[in-house]
């Protein structure tokens, strides 16, 4: 079966690299974090580059690491999908 090159699947343009896509785009994307000591949640940026402490309890939530971000061992996160028709 013949690729067609204009429509690409989602695993094919996930796996190239972010300037040889068709569609340029990043590799970055927002995502909600849950604080694990007093359960607040927060939106974050994946390659943030300062570190992010929870609003509730003060502590530190997201640690910078040069690019991507590096989420706490006691917290969660949720990658936000989004949809544009």
């Amino acid at each position: 079966m013949a690729s067609d090159l204009a429509f690409p699947t989602r695993e094919k343009v996930g796996s190239t690299y972010k300037k040889d896509r068709l569609y340029r785009e990043g590799n970055g994307f927002f995502m909600y974090v849950r604080c694990g000591g007093c359960r607040h949640t927060t939106c974050c940026y994946s390659h943030s580059q300062t570190n992010i402490s929870c609003p509730g309890c003060g502590d530190i939530i997201l640690t910078s690491s040069g690019g991507r971000a590096v989420v706490s061992p006691n917290c969660e996160f949720k990658k936000i999908i989004r949809n544009i028709d």
